[in-house]
């Protein structure tokens, strides 16, 4: 399953629902890759916050659509 989160405009908490959304899935006991493509990589700064014991969620940060493409087909 891929959920995405978008909007062209910033501030309006793209990222916090990302993280939120995340956490939960890894809770119910699903794998989850985080993927954050925002140029300010607040969601890949945020990963290393987690509280160990938590459940795992992977945090990678690809800052522009080339590097998407390229590294997830």
């Amino acid at each position: 399953m891929i959920i995405s989160v978008t909007s062209l405009k910033g501030g309006v908490g793209k990222s916090t629902i990302a993280q939120n959304i995340s956490v939960n899935f890894a809770h119910m006991k699903y794998k989850v890759l985080l993927i954050d493509t925002d140029t300010n990589g607040s969601s890949v700064r945020r990963s290393g916050l987690r509280t160990a014991g938590l459940p795992a969620v992977q945090v990678i940060g690809l800052p522009d659509a080339e590097a998407l493409k390229k590294n997830l087909p």
